[in-house]
């Protein structure tokens, strides 16, 4: 299993709140239906700089598949309503885990 970080770079015009909901109510919701080799097993979306008005995220995904990014659909089908600027960081994999307190 790989996790695949990708950074996203909302445009300063648009509304980071309405895109932080649709990536809730709709990107992540679909983003298991569309075909490719592999799977993935979860997709968690983070903000920068703390703050809820940042435009700058990281969208770490956990993929059980072929050694290659699970999102090659983003540029052209995905973030076309928020033009979105995608920068593909890697594949990592973990070497050290905090386990919570059992």
């Amino acid at each position: 299993m790989s996790n695949f970080l990708t950074q996203l770079t909302l445009p300063k015009k648009h509304d980071p709140q309405a895109f932080i909901a649709y990536m809730k109510q709709d990107f992540l919701g679909e983003v298991r239906k569309v075909p490719r080799i592999g799977t993935i097993t979860g997709a968690t979306l983070l903000v920068g700089n703390w703050t809820s008005n940042s435009h700058q995220y990281l969208l770490l995904t956990e993929w059980d598949g072929n050694a290659h990014s699970p999102f090659e659909f983003l540029e052209s089908e995905i973030f076309t309503d928020f033009k979105a600027k995608i920068k593909e960081l890697g594949a990592f994999e973990s070497a050290a885990i905090l386990a919570p307190n059992t």
